[in-house]
Protein backbone atom coordinates (compact mmCIF):
# COMPACT_ATOMS: atom_id res chain seq x y z
CA UNK A 1 0.00 0.00 0.00
CA UNK A 2 1.22 3.51 -0.80
CA UNK A 3 0.31 6.78 0.96
CA UNK A 4 -3.04 6.93 -0.83
CA UNK A 5 -3.89 3.44 0.48
CA UNK A 6 -3.72 1.85 -2.95
CA UNK A 7 -1.48 -1.02 -4.01
CA UNK A 8 1.47 -0.57 -6.32
CA UNK A 9 3.71 -3.36 -7.59
CA UNK A 10 7.48 -2.88 -7.70
CA UNK A 11 7.56 -4.73 -11.03
CA UNK A 12 5.20 -5.94 -13.72
CA UNK A 13 2.77 -8.09 -11.73
CA UNK A 14 1.69 -11.47 -13.14
CA UNK A 15 -1.93 -12.19 -13.90
CA UNK A 16 -3.90 -13.69 -11.02
CA UNK A 17 -5.92 -15.92 -13.31
CA UNK A 18 -8.97 -17.58 -11.79
CA UNK A 19 -8.75 -16.71 -8.09
CA UNK A 20 -10.60 -19.91 -7.21
CA UNK A 21 -7.66 -21.89 -8.59
CA UNK A 22 -5.28 -20.27 -6.10
CA UNK A 23 -7.31 -21.20 -3.01
CA UNK A 24 -7.05 -24.91 -2.40
CA UNK A 25 -7.09 -25.61 1.38
CA UNK A 26 -9.68 -24.36 3.86
CA UNK A 27 -7.64 -22.86 6.73
CA UNK A 28 -9.48 -24.58 9.60
CA UNK A 29 -11.34 -27.88 9.88
CA UNK A 30 -14.78 -26.99 8.48
CA UNK A 31 -16.35 -29.65 10.71
CA UNK A 32 -15.35 -27.58 13.75
CA UNK A 33 -16.75 -24.26 12.52
CA UNK A 34 -19.88 -23.18 14.41
CA UNK A 35 -20.32 -19.63 13.07
CA UNK A 36 -19.40 -17.76 9.90
CA UNK A 37 -19.47 -13.99 10.41
CA UNK A 38 -19.45 -12.67 6.86
CA UNK A 39 -16.81 -10.23 5.67
CA UNK A 40 -17.94 -6.71 4.80
CA UNK A 41 -20.08 -5.98 7.86
CA UNK A 42 -20.52 -3.48 10.67
CA UNK A 43 -19.51 -4.46 14.17
CA UNK A 44 -17.93 -3.33 17.40
CA UNK A 45 -14.27 -3.18 18.30
CA UNK A 46 -12.44 -4.18 21.45
CA UNK A 47 -13.96 -1.32 23.40
CA UNK A 48 -17.42 -1.38 21.80
CA UNK A 49 -16.69 1.35 19.26
CA UNK A 50 -18.38 0.98 15.89
CA UNK A 51 -16.04 -0.53 13.28
CA UNK A 52 -16.15 -1.72 9.70
CA UNK A 53 -15.01 -5.35 9.44
CA UNK A 54 -13.64 -6.36 6.04
CA UNK A 55 -12.65 -9.88 7.13
CA UNK A 56 -14.70 -12.84 8.25
CA UNK A 57 -14.66 -14.57 11.62
CA UNK A 58 -14.78 -18.36 11.85
CA UNK A 59 -15.81 -19.54 15.30
CA UNK A 60 -15.13 -23.05 16.60
CA UNK A 61 -16.95 -22.82 19.91
CA UNK A 62 -17.34 -26.55 20.52
CA UNK A 63 -13.64 -27.41 20.36
CA UNK A 64 -10.47 -26.40 22.18
CA UNK A 65 -8.63 -23.22 21.24
CA UNK A 66 -5.38 -25.15 21.61
CA UNK A 67 -6.28 -27.86 19.10
CA UNK A 68 -7.21 -25.90 15.98
CA UNK A 69 -4.48 -26.40 13.36
CA UNK A 70 -4.45 -23.51 10.89
CA UNK A 71 -3.17 -24.11 7.38
CA UNK A 72 -2.38 -21.55 4.72
CA UNK A 73 -5.23 -21.62 2.19
CA UNK A 74 -3.61 -20.68 -1.12
CA UNK A 75 -0.57 -20.93 -3.37
CA UNK A 76 1.94 -18.35 -4.54
CA UNK A 77 1.99 -16.08 -1.47
CA UNK A 78 4.71 -14.72 0.80
CA UNK A 79 4.64 -12.98 4.17
CA UNK A 80 4.01 -9.23 3.90
CA UNK A 81 3.40 -8.11 7.49
CA UNK A 82 2.71 -9.37 10.99
CA UNK A 83 1.70 -8.21 14.45
CA UNK A 84 1.34 -9.73 17.90
CA UNK A 85 -0.47 -8.37 20.94
CA UNK A 86 -2.30 -9.23 24.15
CA UNK A 87 -6.07 -9.05 24.58
CA UNK A 88 -6.17 -9.13 28.35
CA UNK A 89 -9.95 -9.08 28.67
CA UNK A 90 -9.96 -12.66 27.37
CA UNK A 91 -6.66 -14.28 28.48
CA UNK A 92 -2.90 -13.80 28.55
CA UNK A 93 -2.43 -15.65 25.25
CA UNK A 94 -0.57 -13.65 22.62
CA UNK A 95 -2.63 -13.11 19.47
CA UNK A 96 -0.74 -13.11 16.15
CA UNK A 97 -1.84 -11.58 12.86
CA UNK A 98 -0.17 -12.62 9.61
CA UNK A 99 -0.72 -10.96 6.25
CA UNK A 100 0.48 -12.57 3.03
CA UNK A 101 0.57 -11.15 -0.49
CA UNK A 102 0.57 -12.68 -3.95
CA UNK A 103 2.65 -10.83 -6.57
CA UNK A 104 -0.47 -10.44 -8.72
CA UNK A 105 -2.07 -8.22 -6.06
CA UNK A 106 -4.07 -10.45 -3.71
CA UNK A 107 -3.70 -10.31 0.06
CA UNK A 108 -4.68 -12.86 2.72
CA UNK A 109 -5.05 -12.02 6.41
CA UNK A 110 -5.15 -14.61 9.19
CA UNK A 111 -5.53 -13.26 12.72
CA UNK A 112 -5.82 -14.59 16.28
CA UNK A 113 -3.27 -17.33 15.72
CA UNK A 114 -1.30 -18.68 18.66
CA UNK A 115 1.21 -21.49 19.17
CA UNK A 116 2.99 -20.93 15.87
CA UNK A 117 4.90 -23.78 14.28
CA UNK A 118 8.67 -23.81 14.61
CA UNK A 119 9.36 -22.27 11.22
CA UNK A 120 7.04 -19.32 11.73
CA UNK A 121 8.15 -18.80 15.32
CA UNK A 122 11.69 -18.43 14.02
CA UNK A 123 10.69 -16.02 11.23
CA UNK A 124 8.83 -13.85 13.77
CA UNK A 125 11.32 -14.19 16.63
CA UNK A 126 12.03 -10.42 16.69
CA UNK A 127 8.44 -9.29 16.17
CA UNK A 128 7.53 -6.59 18.73
CA UNK A 129 4.91 -7.52 21.29
CA UNK A 130 2.31 -4.76 21.30
CA UNK A 131 0.42 -3.67 24.36
CA UNK A 132 -3.17 -4.71 24.90
CA UNK A 133 -5.10 -4.92 21.60
CA UNK A 134 -2.62 -2.71 19.71
CA UNK A 135 -2.46 -4.13 16.18
CA UNK A 136 0.49 -2.10 14.88
CA UNK A 137 2.09 -4.18 12.13
CA UNK A 138 5.69 -4.90 11.13
CA UNK A 139 6.43 -5.16 7.42
CA UNK A 140 8.59 -7.89 5.88
CA UNK A 141 10.35 -7.93 2.49
CA UNK A 142 7.96 -9.54 0.05
CA UNK A 143 8.95 -12.68 -1.77
CA UNK A 144 11.37 -13.77 0.97
CA UNK A 145 9.26 -15.81 3.41
CA UNK A 146 7.28 -17.93 1.00
CA UNK A 147 4.39 -20.00 2.30
CA UNK A 148 3.15 -23.22 0.71
CA UNK A 149 -0.48 -24.07 0.10
CA UNK A 150 -1.67 -26.15 3.03
CA UNK A 151 1.38 -25.28 5.15
CA UNK A 152 0.70 -25.52 8.88
CA UNK A 153 1.05 -22.09 10.49
CA UNK A 154 -0.17 -22.59 14.04
CA UNK A 155 -1.70 -25.12 16.39
CA UNK A 156 -4.29 -22.88 18.03
CA UNK A 157 -6.49 -19.81 17.70
CA UNK A 158 -8.09 -17.26 19.97
CA UNK A 159 -8.59 -17.81 23.67
CA UNK A 160 -9.91 -20.58 25.92
CA UNK A 161 -13.26 -18.78 26.21
CA UNK A 162 -13.30 -17.12 22.77
CA UNK A 163 -12.23 -19.50 20.02
CA UNK A 164 -12.14 -17.95 16.56
CA UNK A 165 -10.06 -17.15 13.50
CA UNK A 166 -10.22 -13.94 11.50
CA UNK A 167 -9.80 -14.67 7.79
CA UNK A 168 -9.82 -11.97 5.12
CA UNK A 169 -9.05 -11.82 1.41
CA UNK A 170 -8.38 -8.52 -0.36
CA UNK A 171 -8.09 -7.85 -4.08
CA UNK A 172 -5.64 -4.94 -4.17
CA UNK A 173 -5.80 -4.58 -7.95
CA UNK A 174 -8.95 -2.45 -7.83
CA UNK A 175 -11.36 -1.06 -5.26
CA UNK A 176 -14.61 -2.93 -4.70
CA UNK A 177 -18.10 -1.65 -5.47
CA UNK A 178 -18.59 -0.05 -2.02
CA UNK A 179 -15.41 2.00 -2.04
CA UNK A 180 -17.38 5.25 -2.19
CA UNK A 181 -19.38 4.25 0.90
CA UNK A 182 -16.17 3.36 2.74
CA UNK A 183 -14.52 6.66 1.80
CA UNK A 184 -17.54 8.68 2.94
CA UNK A 185 -18.78 6.76 5.97
CA UNK A 186 -15.74 4.80 7.17
CA UNK A 187 -12.63 6.78 6.14
CA UNK A 188 -10.51 5.08 8.82
CA UNK A 189 -11.04 1.81 6.92
CA UNK A 190 -9.88 2.99 3.50
CA UNK A 191 -7.31 0.42 2.38
CA UNK A 192 -9.27 -2.43 3.98
CA UNK A 193 -13.01 -2.08 3.51
CA UNK A 194 -12.65 -0.86 -0.05
CA UNK A 195 -10.55 -3.86 -1.16
CA UNK A 196 -12.22 -6.68 0.77
CA UNK A 197 -13.97 -9.46 -1.13
CA UNK A 198 -16.16 -12.45 -0.33
CA UNK A 199 -14.06 -15.61 -0.37
CA UNK A 200 -16.86 -18.06 0.58
CA UNK A 201 -17.03 -19.59 -2.90
CA UNK A 202 -13.30 -20.12 -3.35
CA UNK A 203 -13.15 -23.61 -1.82
CA UNK A 204 -15.81 -25.49 -3.76
CA UNK A 205 -19.54 -25.99 -3.48
CA UNK A 206 -19.46 -28.20 -0.38
CA UNK A 207 -17.52 -25.67 1.71
CA UNK A 208 -19.65 -22.80 0.44
CA UNK A 209 -22.87 -24.62 1.30
CA UNK A 210 -21.55 -25.52 4.76
CA UNK A 211 -20.59 -21.90 5.41
CA UNK A 212 -23.95 -20.48 4.33
CA UNK A 213 -25.72 -23.00 6.57
CA UNK A 214 -23.95 -21.60 9.64
CA UNK A 215 -25.23 -18.76 11.81
CA UNK A 216 -23.68 -15.39 10.99
CA UNK A 217 -23.44 -13.91 14.48
CA UNK A 218 -24.72 -10.55 15.66
CA UNK A 219 -24.82 -9.00 12.18
CA UNK A 220 -25.83 -11.33 9.32
CA UNK A 221 -25.55 -8.60 6.69
CA UNK A 222 -22.60 -8.37 4.31
CA UNK A 223 -21.57 -5.84 1.70
CA UNK A 224 -19.49 -8.50 -0.05
CA UNK A 225 -21.29 -11.83 0.29
CA UNK A 226 -24.61 -13.31 -0.70
CA UNK A 227 -26.50 -13.57 2.62
CA UNK A 228 -29.00 -16.18 1.45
Amino acid sequence: MNESQSWESNSNPPECGDIDDLFTVFPVDINNVTQFARPGRLGTGNYDDAVYIAHSALRTDNSSHADQPIKFPAKGFSLASAAQRFESRYSDLVQIKLEFIHPCGLQVRLDHLNSLTGRWSEILRDLPLNEDSNSRITFFPQGVHLVSEGELLSYGIGHPTNVYLDFGVYDLRSKNNIHGYIANEWPDYVGQGDYGICWAGFFGDDIESALHALPAGANPDSDYCDTR
